[in-house]
């Protein structure tokens, strides 16, 4: 498992199972540059995987230890000032808050805006998904899941020039070779169940992976790589299938606020 500094992003605790490392993106790629190609402007590969050496995040013993590339709400002594986790992380990602001030639910808001992918909706047609087997390369845009477990079967979902911003009320399985865009756990509130998701070996995910609750990631071993890129992310933001076109104001893709 490998990423970029703050790629994975949880409000709670984040707990890897399995045996997971994490890098810089310059030492994955050097790791098998002859694997390495580039598409879109954007840099994948599909075997290269963190050194031995030189890891940020990696378990000890039974222990997992958290280098500086990973910030969630417990703190991270390698991580201060304004990089701290955010106090609203669904606002954050979308400019809306999961809850106002008036006690008022505003996160319905952000999935009224999504394709809703259901339980037993499946299409078999990415270009007007059902669920979240139907996602392939040619889908992008804002997608939120209900399903039970959300199930990126798929060889590749999205693409560097138009990535899917996926978010997953309760389980996922990432199953896919190579995933682009966000992959975004959420939890309603109230909802205090400790989802899993379930990350196979051998796959990618070029953009970042967010869990907004307690979920535990499992089976994160292998080469599964989380691999920031910040074109990706770019791309996303400018997408037109991405709420309808445009930043919302004070969110992570609002550029002007930076």
């Amino acid at each position: 498992m490998t990423h970029n500094p703050e790629s994975p992003e949880n409000p709670g605790r984040f707990n890897p199972n399995g045996t997971p490392k994490s890098c810089y993106s310059q030492q994955f790629f050097n790791s098998n540059p002859g694997d390495v190609e580039l598409i879109d402007g954007v840099r994948v590969c599909d075997r290269c995987q963190c050194p031995r050496d030189g890891s940020l995040s990696y378990k000890d013993g039974g222990d997992f230890v958290k280098g500086n590339d990973i910030i969630d709400a417990t703190g991270n002594a390698n991580v201060t000032g304004a990089r701290n986790f955010p106090p609203d992380l669904f606002q954050y990602m979308f400019g809306i808050p999961k809850i106002d001030a008036g006690g008022n639910e505003r996160w319905p808001e952000v999935r009224d805006r999504a394709v809703l992918l259901s339980d037993g909706a499946c299409t078999s047609d990415p270009l007007s998904p059902g669920c979240c087997a139907d996602l392939n390369a040619a889908s992008s845009g804002l997608f939120w899941s209900e399903e039970q477990t959300c199930d990126l079967a798929q060889s590749d979902i999205g693409s560097p020039t138009a990535p899917v911003y996926l978010v997953a009320e309760k389980g996922f399985t990432a199953r896919m070779d190579r995933f682009f865009g966000v992959l975004y756990k959420f939890s309603r509130p109230g909802d205090l169940n400790a989802y899993t998701l379930r990350v196979n070996g051998g796959g990618s995910l070029y953009g970042a992976l967010v869990a907004d609750d307690n979920s535990v990631v499992d089976k994160a071993t292998g080469n599964f790589a989380i691999v920031y890129d910040a074109k990706v992310m770019q791309n996303l933001s400018e997408s037109p299938g991405f709420l309808g076109g445009g930043p919302l104001p004070g969110s992570w893709n609002d550029l002007g606020a930076f």
